[in-house]
Order: C-alpha cells, then sequence, then structure tokens
C-alpha cells in the first residue's frame, strides 16, 4: 500500500513518552529505529532515548542516556537543546547535542547490542570548543561512494558532519565541523576546524537562533553529497543547499519556493531524508509545518518539489520533524505532538 499510514503516538506499556523539543531519529538496521529527545519539560536537561520495531509496531522502554564513571555511578548526558543523532553502522549510533554548561558541543556512541553509551566526550579544535547557540543535525559520511572510490576529506572509516548554529555575532549563520572514525567505527579521530556553511561567493547560509536545521546524504551529478535544509534568517521559509564532500563547496542556496506559497504561512521545523522512490529512483522527501496552525506536510523530490503526500499530523510550535528510512525505501517520520502529548510517528511508502 502506498502513500502515508495513519498517525500513531509512540507509547511503552500504555503510556506516552514525554518529550520537550524535537526528536531525532536514525536507523539501527532495516528492521529497528533509534529514537533520541529531550526529556519530559522545558525544566529537563536530560536525554532519553527508546527502540522502534517497525515488524511488531512496538517501542522499547524509554531509558536515560548516560554512560557508567570508573565508579559504577550513571552519569546522564544533559542539553540545552534537542540532541541529533546519525547511523554509522549496523548497531551503532551517534548522538551530539549542544551541552547544557554554554561549553559547546558533546557526544557519545551507542552500541545497540549490549544497550551501552560510550564516555561522553565534547568537540574541541586546538583546545577551544565551537561556540553553539542553537540547533544541531548530524549525518553519517561513508568512505567510498557508491561505485567503490574514495571519498575525500572522510577518512579511511567514514567520519560524522555536523551542522550548527554559531554564536559570533560578527559572523552568525551555520557552521559545520567533520569528525573522521576510528577503526572500530566507534569513536572520532580528528575534529576539523569549524567552517561557514556559504555560497561561493561567501554569502553565509543565515538562520534564527535555535531554529531547525535538517541533513541527509544524497548524490550530485554522482558525487556524494549533503543536503541541508533550514529555517531562514528572515523568517522567510526554508532555505536548501548540497555540500559536495570531493570539492569541499556547498551548492548556491536557494528558497524553496513551493514550501512558502503564503505571505501568511510561515513553513518551519524542516526534516529531511534520502530515499528509494518506486517511480522516480533516488529522491529527497522534506517535512515542514506551517507557522499559524501546526500542521504538518509532507513532499517528495526535493529539488524539486512535484508532489504532495496528504496533510499528516499535528506538531508543537517550534520543534522539527525526524525523518529516517530504515530499508531504503520506506520514510519513517516523528514529530512532537502539538497539544504535549508526547511524540507521534507514520511511515510513507511509495
Amino acid at each position: 500500500m502506498s502513500g502515508w499510514s495513519d498517525q500513531t503516538r509512540a507509547e511503552y506499556d500504555g503510556a506516552y513518552f514525554k518529550i520537550f523539543g524535537s526528536p531525532a531519529a536514525a536507523p539501527l538496521d532495516s528492521k529497528n529505529v533509534f529514537v533520541a529527545w529531550r526529556d519530559g519539560s522545558k525544566d529537563s536537561i536530560r536525554i532519553s532515548y527508546s527502540v522502534y520495531i517497525i515488524d511488531t509496531n512496538k517501542w522499547g522502554k524509554s531509558k536515560l542516556a548516560g554512560f557508567k564513571d570508573g565508579t559504577g555511578n550513571e552519569v546522564p548526558f544533559n542539553t540545552k537543546q534537542s540532541p541529533c543523532v546519525a547511523c554509522i553502522d549496523t548497531g551503532k549510533v551517534f548522538l551530539a547535542w549542544n551541552g547544557s554548561g554554554n561549553d559547546g558541543i558533546w557526544y557519545s556512541f551507542y552500541n545497540f547490542a549490549n544497550d551501552v553509551w560510550a564516555n561522553q566526550k565534547n568537540i574541541k579544535v586546538n583546545g577551544k570548543a565551537p561556540d553553539i547557540s542553537g540547533a544541531l543535525a548530524a549525518v553519517y559520511v561513508p568512505p567510498k561512494d557508491g561505485e567503490g572510490r574514495p571519498i575525500k576529506g572522510v577518512g579511511d572509516n567514514g567520519a560524522v558532519i555536523i551542522a550548527y548554529i554559531g554564536n559570533n555575532n560578527q559572523y552568525p549563520g551555520i557552521k559545520y565541523v567533520i569528525g573522521t572514525l576510528n577503526s572500530e567505527r566507534d569513536g572520532i579521530d580528528v575534529w576539523s576546524e569549524p567552517a561557514m556553511a556559504q555560497d561561493v561567493d561567501g554569502t553565509i547560509f543565515g538562520t534564527v537562533q535555535a531554529a531547525g536545521i535538517t541533513l541527509a546524504l544524497t548524490t550530485v551529478d554522482g558525487q556524494v553529497a549533503v543536503a541541508m535544509a533550514w529555517d531562514g534568517s528572515g523568517n522567510n521559509g526554508i532555505w536548501f543547499s548540497q555540500y559536495v564532500i570531493n570539492s569541499n563547496a556547498w551548492t548556491p542556496q536557494y528558497n524553496i519556493k513551493a514550501v512558502n506559497s503564503s505571505s501568511k504561512k510561515y513553513p518551519y521545523g524542516p526534516g529531511l531524508v534520502a530515499y528509494d522512490s518506486v517511480a522516480d529512483g533516488e529522491s529527497l522527501m522534506l517535512a515542514w509545518a506551517y507557522r499559524d496552525d501546526g500542521q504538518a506536510n509532507f513532499f517528495k523530490d526535493v529539488p524539486p518539489l512535484v508532489a504532495s503526500a496528504r496533510a499528516q499530523g499535528w506538531t508543537l510550535g517550534g520543534t522539527n520533524y525526524a525523518l529516517t528510512a530504515p530499508d531504503g525505501s520506506t520514510v519513517f517520520a516523528f514529530w512532537n505532538g502539538v497539544a504535549d502529548n508526547g511524540f507521534w510517528y507514520a511511515s510513507y511508502s511509495s
């Protein structure tokens, strides 16, 4: 059956998961999705997570993300904003978040097989943490493309790219860092210097503080690229660009006009994922909501936007959608319910 499934609230043992902010999702494999979120209320700084089992449409019990110190005590991960996740390998997930102590970006790796987190680490380049002020997003880049050719700048084991909002008033906008993976693919060997996401003419990609950013792995003219969508700094809709890794350059940014079709409705909270469409092959799907009514909208094939799915679900103002395609073709969407009643999900098949 093609199209969207009915929306369902994420629950375990009859109780829904309490969430503040936006959920983040990544596939553990083709049948399990890892979802993380900021727990509970605006005063909470803890990160919770659960695993969604696709075949049974069931959720695992929610747990607090954290590791055990040398004395066996649990050390939870504390965050200021919603976390981001990326699938590294089967059963391995990279988690990153904005530290609660205004101390930059922190990260850890999760091993699904034994349900264990690695010790949290602070991203530092030349002894300094990146100047983050808002949202962040992550994506995994493999060491080789689909033709078996090495991808420049990601090392022999692949890399993680994080996009985030900087807080330097002189250069506001989106920045990114690249972390090359170690041989076990469960840690980072080295982080790159933070760089501005910008056009070839130097125009930076501007966004509002704490606004939405989303990333997806795709291709541009046969080259592996990272697609990025974000809320525009002028409250003027969603913008889009692609980072071609081999050439270390971003394609020109542009406003997705089909999204910003009404002067009274400002879209926000983009979610983005690459998937295989039955009719069109490799495609990108974008999700967003309108600021005045919170109703979700999903479009496929970005760029260009050529077809719309029916309106699906409602989201809490100022939050993002999380999209993922565990088997490469079926898209799962996760979002924060508008009535402060946990997060919801649905699936799309082409």
